[in-house]
């Protein structure tokens, strides 16, 4: 049976996973299990034309799949992302993960949604979805992804909302750069983020 998410409106429902913001460490590996990390940014670009930037990256609700190395098994995870717009998720199966959808609430109170099929390697294009719609749990392509020894860091995803569409990229970090707007970002990459949150884990000996 297939699942699906509906993302609900009350963020504190879905922080029952980590990257929520709320936890204060990290705990202990256990096993072969590894840590994913990341971080999201989201621009709104329909009002550059007069001149308002908006970014949101704070309290975003994002769905993660992951696709266990051992079994195949596709698994999905809800997370909110921390006040600086960082995420995790710890002693999840080894594998590769990717960002789902999300979504986000914009300075006007509306609601924006977002979600990618990953059917294939074509299809890496995010597109912005109706409030009814669901993001369900599936995915057939998984981009390749390095894991440094027990470590996954899928980068800094950047969504930049315009009139019927959405553009996306993956991003190391950010020092003093323009992205959609007139706005400059400086962001750390989400591995030197998590190390400076917590120096003394065990992730990172």
């Amino acid at each position: 049976m297939k699942k699906y998410l509906v993302l609900l409106s009350i963020i504190g429902m879905l922080q029952f996973q980590c990257g929520g913001g709320k936890q204060v460490a990290l705990t202990a590996p256990v096993g072969d299990n590894i840590l994913v990390m990341g971080g999201i940014l989201v621009e709104n670009l329909t009002f550059s034309s007069l001149g308002r930037y908006e970014t949101v990256e704070a309290g975003i609700d994002l769905v993660v799949l992951g696709k266990s190395e051992k079994d195949g098994e596709i698994k999905g995870y809800q997370i909110v992302s921390d006040n600086s717009g960082y995420f995790y998720l710890e002693n999840v199966p080894k594998g590769q993960y990717i960002i789902k959808g999300a979504r986000a609430i914009l300075e006007d109170q509306s609601e924006v949604r977002f979600m990618n099929d990953w059917q294939d390697n074509r299809t890496r294009f995010y597109k912005l979805v109706r409030p009814e719609q669901v993001i369900d749990f599936s995915a057939v392509y998984f981009p390749k992804q390095e894991i440094q020894g027990n470590i996954l860091n899928v980068g800094i995803g950047y969504f930049g909302l315009e009139p019927g569409s959405i553009s996306y990229k993956t991003l190391t970090e950010l020092k003093t750069q323009k992205l959609g707007t007139e706005k400059v970002h400086n962001r750390l990459n989400p591995l030197d983020y998590y190390k400076s949150k917590f120096p003394n884990s065990a992730w990172f000996k």
